[in-house]
Parts: structure tokens; C-alpha cells; sequence
């Protein structure tokens, strides 16, 4: 109800790219998203796989690939797993791109003439310490259709609390990575189990997407 008719928006959300070097998979994926002319590309974490977070030619491969996603509205990222996403490391892999790294922000974009609140939020895996930041961001919003990008699910009973998201996209859980027939995910990495193993769930009047992401790890 909050979003005006019109032409509709598309989002493309990316996570848990888990590069290493520039392979034919990077290579595919930069090639479907040109064919796919997202309005706007949302990133919610995980650049790099964690055995070569601190591999220089692992860098310039990530920035290589990301400095290929392009969107009229924008492209917006968030960190990672902090194991993943360095604090010391992650800046390098966006700083100076065409990017917006929303780094506990919010900011209000404007695509087709819908007013989209975009937060992102740094995961630290401890949503008591994150939720109270979220609250925080959330105290700024006005009644846009706002969406979180945040890494992992684990925030969304959090977000759906606050009655401001009404979409969270998150990654993070691989989709289990090793999954079976009529049952899924073995193994899903989130404080919630199998719940939010991926795919689109809703809480209350909040939309949750947990991607399986680009790689694995």
C-alpha cells in the first residue's frame, strides 16, 4: 500500500560473492545482470572467500567484478560476516566505485517516481547488539516503502518489530549449501535453524528474501 501504480521498480539483490579470482562463474554473473537492467542492485555482503580475505589479487578481482554493476538507481552495499568483510579490509574493496557502501545509514532514492527508503546495517551476528542500531535508523524514517539490507536473516523478527521495514533482504545461509529433495537445507547457518534457510518468507506485514548467493563457502 505504500507503493504509488505506475511502473513497477526491479531490484536485483546480490549476496556472499565469496571471490577468489575471476572465473567463468564472475564472468556469467556480470553478463546476467547487464541482461537483466535492474532499476536498482542491492549487496548484502561477503566479497571475498574467508581463506583469501587478505589476498591482494583477491581484492582487485573483487573490484574488478564490482565495478561492473551498474543500475540507473544506484548500486548499494553493505559489509559481511566480519570475518569476511574486514573492517580493515572492505573499504579497499569499495572505496572509489561507482558504489554507495550504506554503512549504518539511511537514504531515500527516487526510481519511476517511487520514494524508496534504503537502510543498511553492518552485521555483527548479535542482533541484541544490532537491533538497538537499527531502532536508531529506523527512528530517522518517514513512511516511504522502506527496505533493509542487512547480511544475515537472523535480524528480521527485529525488523519486523520495529513496524518501519517492509522488506529485508539478507544472504548469509548459502541455502544450507548442501540441500535435499522435499527437504532442504541439512544445515542452515542462522540462530533461527532451517527457518530462514532462504527464499521469501513474511513476518507479520515485513517481506524477508534470504538469497543462496553467488558462491560458497
Amino acid at each position: 500500500p505504500k507503493l504509488k501504480p505506475g511502473k513497477p521498480v526491479r531490484i536485483l539483490h546480490l549476496g556472499d560473492l565469496h571471490i577468489e579470482r575471476i572465473t567463468a562463474r564472475e564472468r556469467q554473473l556480470n553478463r546476467l545482470i547487464d541482461d537483466l537492467r535492474p532499476d536498482l542492485i542491492l549487496f548484502s555482503g561477503d566479497v571475498i572467500n574467508l581463506s583469501y580475505v587478505e589476498d591482494p589479487q583477491a581484492w582487485q578481482a573483487a573490484r574488478e567484478i564490482l565495478s561492473q554493476w551498474k543500475a540507473p538507481g544506484g548500486v548499494y552495499v553493505v559489509a559481511g560476516s566480519p570475518a569476511v568483510d574486514l573492517e580493515e579490509v572492505f573499504p579497499r574493496l569499495v572505496t572509489g566505485l561507482p558504489h554507495t557502501w550504506l554503512k549504518e545509514d539511511l537514504v531515500t532514492v527516487t526510481i519511476n517516481g517511487q520514494d524508496l527508503n534504503l537502510i543498511g546495517l553492518t552485521c555483527t551476528h548479535r542482533p541484541f547488539l544490532d537491533s538497538p542500531r537499527l531502532q536508531a535508523l529506523t527512528a530517522r524514517s518517514n513512511d516511504n516503502f522502506t527496505i533493509l539490507v542487512y547480511h544475515t536473516p537472523d535480524l528480521a523478527p527485529n525488523a519486523s518489530n520495529t513496524g518501519k521495514i517492509d522488506l529485508q533482504v539478507s544472504g548469509h545461509t548459502h541455502g544450507g549449501q548442501i540441500r535435499l529433495p522435499w527437504f532442504g537445507a541439512l544445515f542452515a547457518a542462522s540462530l533461527y535453524g532451517k527457518r530462514f534457510e532462504s527464499g521469501r518468507r513474511q513476518l507479520s506485514s515485513m517481506t524477508l528474501y534470504v538469497t543462496r548467493g553467488i558462491g560458497l563457502e
